[in-house]
């Protein structure tokens, strides 16, 4: 699925792979050492569903009379067993200066708020299960009646032996960007820090949190099978680029839930992709605004100069100003803002042609118009290439740009998506592809085995 959607890793882990089980043991074996683990007794509270054990104040009783937990609502009985704690309490004050620092990002900020208000009554963590009782867990070191809590185990996999032994000085941490679902914001923002801190291992200080994907405002789930297959939707959707759009231009990056309606997606991917960038292409590149398929170079079009308008000023600073724009978006982790500026330098472009009237106008007014719209065309595909990589490069290069590769691989984005930076003398073909209009929304939803 992975290289399907055109998505590259670093590292692929696995929480079932030796290597894990050994580094778990390992971050285990430390915080022992350091005394931040110790065996206990804990009386309360515990979700067998969700493998947990749940505060008094996080229970409720549902219109059957079963007890619940209020993040799940999964049932929970009454427990009292032998287990090993995780001394968190003992971090609280250092927890609580994180989340509080300045240099700490945690977006949405509600959330910092929330994780304070959690800190503030928070006990020490059970952080073991009775192999009796959950045996399938990675073994505690030195006690094998015990297997080690399914979430410590799993924020383990963000370290790797040699990571553990260099006191997560490898480089590579801490991460610039760490994204979340809201649904682990806790274990991310409270556990997680909490370990790092007790091995002295520098934390995180970037932290976005996104909600769910919903399908009819509903959330997906195997038993309703409403779950989107990813791979139904590409041949649905014609393109793998997109459903990358699709998603990025109607996920919302922040906390807010959004709901996948295939009637939404596809007017949007009609207006955006088929309409306002398809059409315009094929405006620009008809017989009636390029007769000869071929942009002028600059002493060309600087003798036309004579021949320039205001309007083409306008709309040089429009385009001038996109990069930035779109650059802020994506370092905010706004991706679909990315999607809304460039959208508006299209309809920008469109305006323009149809103020001008270019098929009216005088060959040098003509080529003006072109050159300017083409060049506009070009930016705007250039801050796309994250959402839409392989469109991306095809559209550019039968615009008769063919360096854009080299762009990526030397990260020189800046560069290309600067206005006037279009090689001199371009030729452009008259038979650029436009993105085809998804005629009929697909009504069906397919259950993807997860």
């Amino acid at each position: 699925m992975w290289d399907a959607f055109t998505i590259q890793y670093t590292t692929y882990a696995r929480t079932t792979s030796t290597t894990h089980m050994k580094t778990v043991q390992q971050v285990w074996e430390q915080l022992q050492e350091r005394g931040y683990i110790y065996r206990g007794t804990y009386s309360g509270w515990y979700c067998r569903d969700d493998e947990t054990f749940v505060p008094q104040s996080k229970i409720y009783q549902n219109s059957h009379g079963t007890y619940c937990t209020q993040e799940t609502q999964r049932p929970v009985e009454k427990l009292d067993e032998s287990t090993f704690f995780f001394k968190i309490t003992a971090l609280r004050q250092r927890l609580e200066d994180w989340l509080n620092s300045a240099e700490t990002n945690i977006v949405p900020a509600s959330y910092r708020t929330t994780m304070l208000s959690s800190l503030a009554d928070m006990e020490d963590v059970s952080i073991s299960r009775p192999s009796s009782r959950v045996g399938w867990g990675i073994p505690v070191p030195n006690s094998p009646t015990d297997t080690i809590y399914v979430w410590f185990d799993a924020l383990c996999v963000y370290f790797n032996t040699h990571f553990v032994e260099s006191g997560g000085r490898t480089g590579v941490w801490p991460p610039t960007l760490q994204i979340l679902g809201k649904d682990i914001v806790r274990f991310h923002c409270l556990l997680w820090p909490a370990i790092l801190l007790a091995l002295q291992v520098p934390l995180p200080t970037n932290i976005h949190i996104h909600g769910h994907w919903l399908v009819d405002n509903v959330k997906m789930s195997k038993s309703l099978n409403n779950v989107l297959d990813p791979a139904l939707l590409v041949r649905h959707l014609r393109h793998v680029d997109t459903v990358r759009y699709a998603l990025v231009a109607f996920g919302h990056s922040k906390f807010t839930d959004m709901s996948f309606n295939p009637h939404c997606v596809v007017h949007r991917l009609n207006s955006d992709l088929a309409n306002n960038l398809g059409n315009l292409l094929m405006r620009l590149t008809s017989s009636a605004l390029l007769p000869i398929p071929r942009l002028p170079s600059y002493e060309e079009l600087h003798s036309l100069r004579d021949e320039e308008e205001a309007s083409d000023t306008r709309i040089r600073v429009v385009l001038e100003g996109v990069y930035d724009r779109v650059a802020t978006s994506y370092k905010n982790v706004e991706p679909e803002d990315a999607i809304h500026t460039a959208m508006n330098a299209l309809t920008e472009i469109n305006q323009y042609i149809n103020q001008q009237e270019p098929w009216k106008a005088t060959a040098g007014r003509r080529q003006i118009v072109v050159w300017y719209s083409l060049e506009g065309v070009r930016i705007v595909l250039g801050t796309l290439y994250p959402i839409m990589p392989t469109k991306t490069i095809e559209l550019l290069t039968q615009l008769g740009i063919t360096n854009f590769c080299d762009v990526c691989r030397k990260q020189q984005f800046k560069e290309f998506c600067g206005f006037n930076t279009r090689h001199a003398d371009s030729t452009v073909p008259q038979t650029v592809h436009r993105f085809d209009r998804n005629v009929s929304p697909f009504t069906k939803v397919h259950t993807f085995d997860v």
